[in-house]
């Protein structure tokens, strides 16, 4: 199924850290389904990061594409009582398929039209 992804427009998308702004996307198909970029007042990304369930596919520019999963899947026992609920980690994945299985994925998917090249040239150059 083709993923639909569409600019939040927000607040957070108006700040400014380090020369850089936070461009959020969801998508209208996929409710567990995001993007964020990082990028300069040209609009020139820095950083990309794309988040399936708890699986993240990142660009970089000084090491390219990466796969990564969060921790958030934790057991019962883990949960209570001051414990922190959302991502705390993100550790590194070596599973060649899924991220095969990911960048097929951003193949298949309609982008705002302004991102459109910039995240296909990077994901799947």
């Amino acid at each position: 199924m083709q993923r639909s992804y569409y600019v939040v427009r927000s607040r957070k998308s108006k700040e400014t850290v380090n020369g850089l702004h936070q461009i959020s996307m969801g998508c209208d198909n996929h409710p567990d389904t995001y993007g964020f970029l990082w990028v300069d007042a040209q609009n020139r990304p820095h950083y990309m990061q794309f988040i399936f369930d708890e699986v993240i596919l990142e660009w970089f520019p000084e090491h390219g594409v990466r796969l990564g999963q969060t921790n958030r899947n934790l057991p019962e026992s883990d949960q209570g009582v001051g414990r922190f609920k959302g991502s705390r980690t993100i550790e590194d994945h070596t599973d060649d398929a899924l991220l095969q299985h990911l960048l097929k994925r951003i193949r298949n998917s309609e982008f705002p039209a302004e991102w459109e090249e910039p995240i296909r040239s990077r994901f799947l150059s």
